[in-house]
């Protein structure tokens, strides 16, 4: 049976993917004042703020979610994100590496960690998310697309262009969906507290 407090989340992601921020933070804050223990309040809320440049409540608000429910990937992943952003790439690739601990075929943690790891100039581990991300989701062109870089910043460039043209070719066929990378859409569903892959895309 769904509750009020998922029918009140429901109802402010579709503001959120409006881009009706104001009123999906509204109603995100009702669902706390209402439980403070509300994780996917808590982690929402965060994504309003990350939509908004808001990085130091941003993080405020998806540390509430994390104390809360911690096993939770999406959250750390959120957190990711918030740090990496800010130019903070070691912490981030920490929390992208917690999120994929917690659901190894999280694709877009895998190619977040990825572009981490390869910012720190680690390219062979950044290969190595990239692939892990292809496996989990093999129509992804943004991880064939940064699987190239990444090859090519290792002067593989033979291996490079077949990565380039395989994310060409998905990006290209009318029957695949185009890949966001994490968090463009800032209104990821609210996450199930039930069930081995909370929080993974």
């Amino acid at each position: 049976m769904t509750t009020t407090a998922e029918r009140l989340l429901r109802r402010g992601i579709r503001r959120q993917e409006s881009g009706r921020l104001d009123e999906a933070e509204a109603i995100y804050g009702t669902v706390v004042e209402r439980d403070r223990d509300n994780a996917d309040a808590w982690h929402l809320l965060s994504r309003v703020s990350l939509s908004r440049g808001q990085w130091k409540e941003a993080a405020a608000r998806v540390l509430q979610a994390i104390r809360r429910h911690p096993e939770i990937p999406a959250f750390h992943s959120t957190l990711g994100e918030i740090l990496a952003v800010q130019g903070r790439t070691w912490e981030a690739s920490l929390c992208f590496q917690e999120a994929v601990r917690l659901s190894p075929g999280f694709r877009s943690a895998l190619v977040n960690l990825g572009v981490a790891l390869q910012n720190q100039g680690q390219h062979r581990d950044a290969c190595v998310a990239y692939w892990r991300a292809i496996q989990a989701e093999p129509d992804c062109a943004a991880a064939f697309r940064c699987l190239a870089n990444a090859l090519r910043a290792q002067g593989r460039f033979d291996e490079a262009l077949e990565c380039d043209r395989e994310a060409l070719r998905l990006r290209s066929d009318p029957a695949k969906a185009p890949v966001p990378p994490q968090g463009s859409d800032g209104s990821p569903a609210p996450v199930k507290k039930r069930g081995p892959a909370r929080g993974s895309t």
